[in-house]
């Protein structure tokens, strides 16, 4: 799990310059199914973390609002929403996903970019500095992330 960890931080850091990537690479990189399955679950946590934790701490109140630490969470949530996605290539079907992903490969992408579309809304209303416009973006965010849980999470 470090290992993936460790390649998360480094992927994230390589990202950070770049465009938005695309939901369906030509070929994943995994030695097994259960690597990829290790890796997504593993990127998940990390934008779990940034975005329920920290972000979602300010949403709600819980912590108090710092127009600077919103920012720069918002801009590593957005390298991090690009980074499970290779680990859904075909053939790597367990964990927590639901087998409709694979005879439902559209939808899902989908669905994954408008989660990609609304981190990058949420950035850029984080870096606005407006409280309220933070809160709306966020929960934008959060409808985009439910919709493809439920349809292609296991529960």
């Amino acid at each position: 799990m470090k290992k993936l960890l460790s390649a998360a931080i480094v992927a994230s850091c390589a990202f950070a310059s770049t465009a938005a990537l695309a939901v369906t690479p030509a070929k994943d990189h995994f030695e097994s199914t259960d690597d990829a399955v290790e890796y997504r679950q593993a990127a998940f946590k990390l934008i779990g973390d940034v975005f329920g934790a920290r972000l979602g701490g300010v949403a709600r109140g819980d912590i108090e609002y710092d127009a600077d630490a919103v920012k720069a969470n918002a801009q590593v949530l957005s390298t991090l929403i690009n980074l499970p996605w290779v680990g859904f290539a075909d053939g790597r079907e367990g964990g927590k996903a639901s087998d409709k992903i694979w005879s439902n490969k559209d939808d899902f992408n989908k669905k994954a970019q408008a989660s990609i579309d609304a981190v990058a809304e949420l950035e850029k209303a984080a870096e606005s500095g407006d409280l309220a416009k933070f809160k709306q973006a966020f929960a934008g965010v959060g409808q985009s992330c439910k919709s493809c849980h439920d349809s292609y999470r296991e529960k």
